[in-house]
Formats: C-alpha cells, structure tokens, sequence
C-alpha cells in the first residue's frame, strides 16, 4: 500500500465574530498518499486558504487533527515542531509579498538553509543555485532583488525556496491567480516537471477548475468550509456527481470550443449565517425536502470517489 503523507481528520475551525461563529471549515477529512497531488478548488469564502493554514499548523483547529507522515501538527513538542516545520513547505499567491524585499534573490532562497543550520555559507550558495537553474532562474539573477523581476519570475524564487529544505509536501495557495495567462501555464508546467524529478507531494488550491485538473492527480471540491466532492481527477471530469461540481465544470472553456460561461445562481451564502441542511441547497436546482433539513456527509458511492449528496 501507498504511504500516507497527510491525514485530515475531522477539521473544523471557527472564527467568533462577535457573538456568532464564523464556521470557515466545518468537518474535513480526507487522506493525501505519498508522492500524489491534490488540488483543492471552490468560490472565494468556501475555506480552502484557511483549510491550507491548519494543515500547515499556523492556527490551531476548533476541533479534529492533522497528521503529517502520522505526527499531529498540533501536539508535537518543540523540537519535533521545529522538524515538521522542514516537511511541509507553503508558496503564497503574491510572490512579491511573499518575498523578502530588501534580500537578495540567493539571499531569499538561502534563508530556510540559514535558519535551519543546514551547510556552509559556500555549500548554501552551490545549493541554491541549483535550485534556481531547477525552476529556470538564470544564475546571474543571484544578487538582483525581488523588484527588478517579473512576476512569473519571482514566483519561481518562491518555488525555489519552498524546495530548499526537500519538504516532503508543498501547499501551493492560489500561486497563478495573480499571473498573466501565458506565464500561468509556464508555471504550471514547471510544477508538473518538478513532481516528475522530485517525485513531489503538494497541494494546490484554486477556484478555477481548469487550473486544478492540469496539475492534480485528485480533486477535492469544496463549499461553504465543507468538502462535497473528492475523487481521481480522471473520474470527476468524466462524471462530476455533486450539482456544485456539475456548475463548475460547466463553466471550464474547452480549447477551440466555445466558453459556456455558466454561471451558479446566488452567492455563496456568509459562514457567518450558513443554511441548515445541505449547505449548497439554497443554489441547487435539485433540492428535496431533505436538503433543506437535513445535511449531508461525505460517503465513497464508489472506489475512489466521494460525495456529501442526498441524490445518492
């Protein structure tokens, strides 16, 4: 059997916002194996950023677990923290945010071998700059600042750094979305060379459909801090079960065909005052009686493939 990276067990984080709870994840679970690829999409508020933030450990869960290669990342002492923390690694959507702006270019890759005592500072420099001829930096970049590159450039340093310290997954949190289309996809086809080489496990998050599926082995759907739909991607393309993922699909342009532009009626509801019932039911055409009443949970209905859906 495959070994398991990632156990998602349960998670649930609520933010009080006044006297209310904002419910951003509501019961997540799922498992991630070894040298596999998720990606994980839905609309703005559906909670997969903070989803990548409690399994990253940066806030601690309202209730449930998650375990990196089978050590929670909330009840670890400090040195087994300070090991974890070289396991899992995270690229931001803004790289120039994301990067340290008075640094250097090899000075901001170098900095997790830094802190982490790892080589000398030769040793470090011949470390980095083959990690930027991996990502297509050209070493005479290694003394530029941040400013001086361009976007899709700059989210290559960010690669470059989450690849420092060998993590054993990345979380890749929205990372083209600020990115011209073209250099979109020569980032994506970089992560899909690196996965290759370095037999990588990551995450990728995103609400465009059409990014995820080029990039993810597995598609975990979510809405309103819930999971509605996981599967192959294979399997979700060729028979989306849940109505929400039916919508987004829909709504995928198909090259040399014509964009559907489908759009779902409402917004997503405030997870401040989500529906009773099915959390999707205010906006599905096929809602029963129950959907309103009653919500649904995440069940296999085949090999594989998982739906939250009183339709099946």
């Amino acid at each position: 059997m495959a070994e398991i990276i990632l156990q998602v067990e349960n998670v649930k984080k609520y933010f009080k916002v006044g006297k209310k709870d904002l419910k951003a994840v509501d019961g997540v679970s799922f498992n991630l194996e070894k040298h596999r690829s998720l990606g994980i999409v839905g609309e703005s508020g559906s909670g997969k950023s903070t989803l990548a933030r409690l399994i990253l450990g940066l806030i601690p869960p309202t209730e449930g677990d998650v375990k990196l290669l089978g050590k929670s990342v909330f009840k670890v002492t400090k040195s087994e923290n300070y090991h974890l923390r070289r396991q899992v690694q995270m690229v931001f959507q803004n790289p120039y945010l994301s990067l340290f702006p008075h640094m250097t270019i090899g000075k901001n890759i170098e900095e997790p071998l830094r802190l982490h005592n790892i080589g000398t500072k030769q040793t470090r420099k011949s470390i980095v700059l083959n990690l930027m001829e991996q990502v297509g930096i050209p070493h005479y970049y290694y003394n530029s600042f941040p400013h001086e590159l361009s976007g899709g450039q700059q989210q290559r340093v960010a690669i470059a750094r989450a690849l420092a310290l060998e993590p054993q997954l990345i979380i890749f949190d929205e990372p083209v979305s600020s990115l011209d289309v073209s250099i979109q996809a020569q980032i994506l086809n970089l992560l899909l060379e690196l996965k290759k080489e370095k037999n990588l496990s990551y995450i990728f998050i995103a609400h465009d459909l059409a990014v995820v599926e080029y990039v993810s082995d597995l598609i975990a759907v979510m809405y309103l801090g819930v999971l509605v739909e996981f599967a192959q991607t294979e399997d979700l393309l060729n028979e989306p079960l849940h109505p929400y993922t039916q919508t987004l699909l829909k709504s995928v342009p198909v090259i040399g065909g014509e964009i559907l532009n489908i759009t779902i009626s409402g917004e997503i509801p405030s997870p401040l005052n989500p529906p009773s019932g099915c959390p999707f039911h205010p906006r599905c055409s096929y809602k029963k009686e129950i959907c309103t009443k009653e919500k649904p949970i995440l069940k296999e209905i085949k090999e594989g493939h998982s739906i939250a859906c009183h339709l099946y």
